[in-house]
């Protein structure tokens, strides 16, 4: 199973939380003022809503399959996997390189550097 999460960069991610927050405050204040809509007129709301704010509208299904989509995540990850076993450093090598090391007594391990 695949699950798509954090796939947007920080600033993309920092303008959807705006937009979303506009829209949403829009739609609240279209309820305090009780005023009826459909699902359709909401839809319609939303794509002026986002053409107003200069964002292209996805016109159908989109171009990428789920698919293809996944190959892309998986392939991304594996990249990345990569690259963070080259750059792990464990505990034990990290004491290690402090210069230090565990002497062992029999009343009580000590740390000498």
């Amino acid at each position: 199973m695949t699950i798509a999460k954090n796939y947007l960069r920080e600033k993309e991610m920092s303008y959807l939380e705006r937009i979303v927050t506009l829209y949403l405050d829009y739609a609240e204040l279209q309820a305090e003022r009780k005023i009826p809509m459909s699902m359709e007129d909401w839809a319609k709301r939303l794509d002026g809503f986002l053409e107003f704010n200069g964002n292209e509208l996805l016109i159908g299904p989109g171009k990428i399959s789920a698919e293809q989509a996944k190959l892309h995540a998986e392939t991304e990850f594996e990249k990345y996997r990569i690259i963070q076993d080259q750059l792990y450093e464990s505990d034990f090598d990290r004491f290690l390189a402090m210069g230090q090391s565990v002497v062992l007594d029999e009343d009580k391990p000590s740390i000498k550097k």
